[in-house]
Formats: structure tokens, C-alpha cells, sequence
């Protein structure tokens, strides 16, 4: 799983991390047996096994997927200084099936 090298990627490169967010739209529209899940998929699988798994389907109810975004703020304020922490939480639901997505192993 190349899951912590593709965050570290995008926390630094701007132009990776657009990509990402665009190909992880397409793929999330086009549903889990789409070429653009699959395309998605590639920056997370170690090898073509992986990547197998990451997009066989095995029931039709499953191509299509929702994603459901939420964001939780918290402000601390003292005399000194505010502080504000924002926190953007994506889930992806397969077909009626929890679909966490790629999934850290070493």
C-alpha cells in the first residue's frame, strides 16, 4: 500500500494533490468498476494484485459510489489568542457497502 507516500505527496505538491482530488471525483462518479476508479486506484496499489482487489466488483449494485463530506471546527480562545482547528472528513460508500478505501499496510 503506497497510501502514506501519496499523502506526503500531496501535502507538498500543489499540482499532485489537484490531480488527485480530480481523479478521485471521476473515479467516485464513474463507480467502482469505472476506468477512472481504476485509474484512482493506481496511486494506492503496490501491485496489479492490489489494484485488483482495490476494483473487482462483485455485485452490479456495487459500480456506483457516494461520498459523503463532512468538516468539524474548533475554536479555543484566550486573552492571549484565538486558535482555530479545521478538520475535512470524507467517506465513500460502495453500492450500499462501507468502502474505506485504500487501506495503510507496511
Amino acid at each position: 500500500m503506497k497510501l502514506q507516500k501519496v499523502i506526503e505527496r500531496a501535502l507538498i505538491d500543489a499540482n499532485f494533490a489537484d490531480e488527485l482530488r480530480y481523479k478521485a471525483i471521476l473515479g467516485q462518479r464513474g463507480g467502482k468498476g469505472s476506468d477512472e476508479w481504476r485509474d484512482f486506484m493506481t496511486h494506492f496499489a503496490k501491485d496489479s494484485d492490489q489494484l485488483m482487489n482495490f476494483t473487482a466488483m462483485s455485485d452490479p449494485a456495487d459500480s456506483k459510489c457516494t461520498a459523503t463530506t463532512s468538516m468539524t471546527m474548533m475554536v479555543t480562545s484566550t486573552a492571549a489568542c484565538t486558535t482555530t482547528t479545521t478538520t475535512l472528513t470524507t467517506s465513500i460508500f460502495c453500492g450500499g457497502h462501507d468502502s474505506p478505501g485504500p487501506e495503510q499496510s507496511s
